[in-house]
């Protein structure tokens, strides 16, 4: 069966690019025929994490005990929508902004002839005006953040890793030695990455 948008990037982001195709393949066959086959398809990517051998342990395990693959995700009862919602975010991911503190860092680490260049250049990558859908937002300005980071202030390597991107976000968020690849990437961003504080007028 087709799967929808946000579960095909929720794969690409979180399991190697030798991995993603192999992962897709195996969700296709899950869930077949059946209306809420998305849930089940979240609950096997939440549990699995980043994992091939368990997201098909759970794919097998779902055509004989579909209640106990979504408890495992978390998406059995309660609020599930609202996690499905955060985690994997909204279906699409059409180019958007550069947030505050992503911009501040830019000017810190580039030239100032080549600020605007590189804001637009962020602007097309991997990126979203998500709305309210914080999940996807906060996914984008990591993967931002990470080709800043990487890049080191070199123009040319910023935008291989925005090109990167688009063909796997994982690539991308392994940029600086993969800190913003792992469990503690909301902490080095708020590091790396502090919100500009108020800019005092000039007198």
């Amino acid at each position: 069966m087709d799967l929808t948008g946000r579960v095909k990037r929720r794969v690409r982001v979180y399991f190697r690019a030798e991995d993603a195709e192999e992962a897709l393949a195996e969700l296709a066959g899950a869930g077949i025929g059946h209306p809420e086959a998305e849930r089940l398809h979240a609950a096997i990517l939440l549990a699995s994490v980043t994992s091939l051998a368990k997201l098909k342990e759970l794919v097998a395990l779902s055509r004989a005990d579909r209640r106990a693959v979504l408890a495992e995700g978390g998406v059995l009862d309660g609020d599930w929508r609202d996690r499905v919602r955060r985690e994997l975010g909204s279906s699409g991911a059409p180019p958007g902004p550069v947030s505050a503190r992503v911009a501040a860092r830019v000017h810190r680490d580039f030239p100032a002839k080549q600020v605007d260049e590189v804001v637009r250049e962020l602007s097309t990558g991997y990126a979203c005006d998500a709305g309210d859908d914080e999940a996807l937002k906060a996914l984008a300005e990591r993967i931002q953040a990470a080709a800043v980071l990487g890049a080191k202030g070199d123009l040319r390597r910023l935008k291989s890793f925005v090109h990167e991107s688009h063909v796997d976000p994982r690539d991308t968020l392994m940029a600086a030695d993969g800190a913003l690849a792992h469990e503690d990437w909301a902490e080095v961003l708020r590091r790396e990455f502090p919100e500009p504080g108020p800019r005092r007028k000039k007198r």
